[in-house]
C-alpha cells in the first residue's frame, strides 16, 4: 500500500515526464493499450449532488497494468456568480481515488496506490511533455489561472522543461493565491499574485488554466503569437480561444476517432465531455451539466509532436504559432476526455512510482494471501 506521501517522496517531475514519455512511446509502437475513461453516476443523498465512479485502465507490455477508480460525490455550486465543480469522498475535504497495479508477466497485484498525487503528476507531466515540443524553447513567463493542486503541479512540471523567470497567478480566492505563491517560492520558483485574470496572462509565453469553472476563463484576447496553451478542461476555453489556437499537438495520435456506437445504451450520455452511464429519474438525469465533444473541437491544424521512431520533435514549426496540447483534455476532433490515454499514462507512471518506492523501502506491506485465492 503506497500513500500520496510515499509517491511524493520518490517520484519527481523529471521521473514523471520520463515515465510518461516511455508509456506513450510504447502506445505509439502498439506495445500498450487502454480502455477509455467512463463515469457511472447515481443521485446522492443531497439534492443536486451525484455519486460518481470514474474508471480508466491501461497496460504496457512487459511492464504493468493499472486500473484507476475514483469514487466521489460531485455537485455544481455557484461561487461568485460562476458555477464550479465540487467533489469529495465521504465528507468535504476528503478524497478517495486509488490505483490497482498489476505486473504483466504473471498478472499479480503488486500495489494499491493512493492516486491524488499520481493524478496531479500525470496531468502535469503531460503538460511538461507538451511544452517540450510545442512551447518556444526560450519561453520564460507563465500565466496561471487557478491556485489548487493542478496549478501547483503544472507550474513545477513546466519549470522542469522551460527556463521560467516569472509565474503570475490569479484565482478568485486571495488566500489560495498567497499559499500558492509561498509554496512555489519555497521551491525556488518566482511566483507572484496578479490583480485579475487579464493581468495574470498578459504577455505570458505559456498560458495555463487549472480551474474548476464550468464557464470559459480563457479568451482570444489572452493569446498572442508564440503562446503555448495547456489546460485541465476544455470547458475553460472560450470558442474565441479555440479559434485563435493555430496548432493542436498530439503526443500519441489515434488512427481513428473513438466510435461511441458500441458504448451507448439507455443510460448512456455525454456529460462534461465524458462518457457516462447515469441512474436516476428523467429530471435527475437532465439536471447534470451537459457537454458536447463536437462543441470542444479545435479548428487549428492537428500535428504530431514526436516522431516516435527517431524521437525527433515535430510539433511547433514557427515562432508565431499559438500552440495547444490536445492530449490534455480531448483537444482532438471529438473533444472527448474519454478519448484520452489516461490508462496508458497511469500504467507507466504508477509502475515507475512502485519501483522507486520499493527500492526505497516505502509503503505498507500487505500479505499476498489477502489477494491470492486457490482453486
Amino acid at each position: 500500500m503506497l500513500t500520496n506521501e510515499d509517491i511524493g517522496a520518490v517520484l519527481d517531475y523529471p521521473h514523471a515526464i520520463d515515465a510518461l514519455y516511455e508509456g506513450l512511446r510504447a502506445f505509439a509502437a502498439g506495445e500498450a493499450a487502454r480502455r477509455p475513461r467512463v463515469d457511472v453516476l447515481a443521485p446522492a443523498g443531497t439534492p443536486g449532488s451525484y455519486a460518481r465512479f470514474t474508471t480508466a485502465d491501461g497496460v504496457v507490455r512487459g511492464g504493468y497494468y493499472a486500473l484507476r477508480l475514483k469514487p466521489e460525490v460531485i455537485g455544481w455550486p455557484e461561487v461568485d456568480g460562476v458555477r464550479r465543480l465540487s467533489a469529495h469522498n465521504a465528507a468535504p475535504g476528503h478524497y478517495g481515488g486509488f490505483v490497482l497495479l498489476c505486473r504483466t508477466d504473471n498478472a499479480q497485484l503488486v500495489a494499491i496506490i493512493q492516486d491524488r498525487h499520481l493524478q496531479y503528476l500525470r496531468t502535469a507531466a503531460l503538460a511538461g511533455l507538451g511544452a517540450r515540443y510545442l512551447a518556444r524553447p526560450e519561453s520564460a513567463t507563465l500565466g496561471m489561472l487557478g491556485a489548487g493542486g493542478y496549478a501547483r503541479s503544472y507550474a513545477r512540471a513546466l519549470a522542469t522543461v522551460l527556463p521560467l523567470r516569472w509565474i503570475r497567478v490569479w484565482c478568485p480566492t486571495p488566500e489560495h493565491v498567497e499559499t500558492y505563491c509561498a509554496e512555489l517560492r519555497a521551491d525556488g520558483l518566482p511566483a507572484e499574485p496578479a490583480a485579475g485574470p487579464d493581468e495574470a496572462l498578459d504577455g505570458a509565453d505559456v498560458v495555463s488554466t487549472c480551474t474548476n469553472s464550468l464557464s470559459p476563463v480563457l479568451f482570444a484576447r489572452h493569446l498572442r503569437p508564440g503562446t503555448f496553451v495547456c489546460n485541465v478542461s476544455n470547458r475553460e476555453l472560450d470558442a474565441s480561444a479555440r479559434e485563435a489556437i493555430t496548432t493542436v499537438g498530439h503526443l500519441a495520435e489515434q488512427p481513428r476517432p473513438l466510435d461511441l456506437g458500441g458504448y451507448q445504451d439507455g443510460n448512456f450520455a455525454i456529460h462534461l465531455n465524458t462518457m457516462c452511464y447515469v441512474a436516476g429519474t428523467k429530471d435527475e438525469r437532465a439536471a447534470l451539466p451537459t457537454g458536447s465533444g463536437a462543441g470542444a473541437a479545435f479548428p487549428g491544424k492537428q500535428v504530431s509532436c514526436v516522431d516516435w521512431t527517431t524521437g525527433a520533435a515535430r510539433g511547433r514549426t514557427d515562432d508565431a504559432e499559438i500552440t495547444f496540447l490536445g492530449d490534455l483534455a480531448g483537444g482532438g476532433a471529438q473533444g472527448l476526455s474519454s478519448g484520452g490515454l489516461q490508462g496508458v499514462e497511469l500504467a507507466g507512471l504508477a509502475g515507475r512510482a512502485y519501483e522507486l518506492a520499493s527500492a526505497a523501502g516505502l509503503g505498507t506491506q500487505l500479505p499476498d494471501e489477502l489477494f491470492l485465492q486457490k482453486d
